[in-house]
């Protein structure tokens, strides 16, 4: 799954892919803008939007 991940206030944004199974669930009947905690994707994730 292709996810466009960004932060509107300073107009950042991140292409990323997500291959795991495991952390897809999370994003399972959201609308396209909803906000979702960044710490379901995993560590780097938690780290790098913190």
């Amino acid at each position: 799954m292709k996810m466009n991940i960004s932060f509107p206030a300073t107009r950042c944004q991140k292409l990323t892919e997500v291959d795991d199974e495991h952390k897809l669930p999370t994003f399972y009947e959201k609308c396209m803008t909803t906000e979702v905690a960044a710490d379901a994707l995993g560590e780097e994730w938690r780290v790098m939007w913190s």
